[in-house]
């Protein structure tokens, strides 16, 4: 929906906060957040993924400024 051509602003925060509001209400809802987890391990299971685990993009940091300290 963000990606849209016809979203303004404003509406694309009201998207984002209420997105927000509910994956906090799902973190505090433990048996919540428990259902929705297992949820997403069988769907990574069933796309054949190992685990949830995200994978190193960068193995080092070459493209930053160097400056000497005092």
């Amino acid at each position: 929906m963000l990606q849209g051509s016809t979203v303004d602003d404003l509406e694309g925060h009201q998207i984002v906060s209420t997105v927000k509001s509910k994956i906090i209400a799902t973190r505090n809802d433990d048996n919540k957040f428990d259902n929705v987890y297992g949820k997403m391990l069988g769907m990574a299971e069933r796309a054949g993924m190992d685990s949830l685990d995200v994978p190193r993009i960068c193995g080092r940091q070459t493209q930053w400024n160097n400056v000497p300290a005092r």
